[in-house]
This record gives C-alpha cells, sequence and structure tokens, in this order.
C-alpha cells in the first residue's frame, strides 16, 4: 500500500507499506518504481517522507530503504526525493 497527498510542489508520501510476508521480495521496490514513474509523468518536483518509527530499528531500517530510492536528508526527521534531477530516484 502506498498513500500519499499534495504537499507544496509536490507530494508528502505518507506510508509505504508491504505485509510483513511479502518483504525483501522486491514488492515496495516495484511499488516505489512505478510511484515515481507516476509522479514524473504528472510533473511533480519532490517528494517528501518522514521514515520515523516506534523502534529505532523500524526508523533506521526505513531510512536506509528511502535511501536506496535516492532519498536524501532534507530538515531533521524529513527526507526529500528531488525528481528534476534524473538521477535520484532509482535503486540502482
Amino acid at each position: 500500500m502506498l498513500n500519499a497527498s499534495p504537499y507544496r510542489d509536490g507530494l508528502y508520501l505518507n506510508r509505504v507499506n508491504v505485509p510483513k510476508g511479502f518483504r525483501g521480495q522486491g514488492v515496495g521496490s516495484a511499488l516505489m518504481q512505478e510511484f515515481l514513474k507516476a509522479a514524473r509523468t504528472t510533473n511533480i518536483k519532490r517528494i517528501i517522507v518522514e521514515p520515523g518509527g516506534y523502534q529505532a530499528s523500524d526508523q533506521k531500517r526505513r531510512i536506509r530503504w528511502y535511501k536506496k530510492h535516492g532519498f536524501v536528508k532534507y530538515e531533521e526527521g524529513y527526507y526529500m526525493l528531488d525528481l528534476t534531477k534524473p538521477q535520484q530516484g532509482t535503486n540502482s
């Protein structure tokens, strides 16, 4: 499941959730790639996320996952993906 809301000149990504039984199989990455493709075709400039978690280990896992997809630290507790830069938003 992926949920996003309008935010300034971009989107605030509220949630990316893959059921535990499907994690580690590329489902979330495939979902993110399709989301980024759609965002680019609709001229979204940036995507903001807040990868917090109830436990520090959850937060670290989420931060690693978003960084893998090109997100960089934006403000304390927030990460951003600038879609005007073509090299970002890939999981290479």
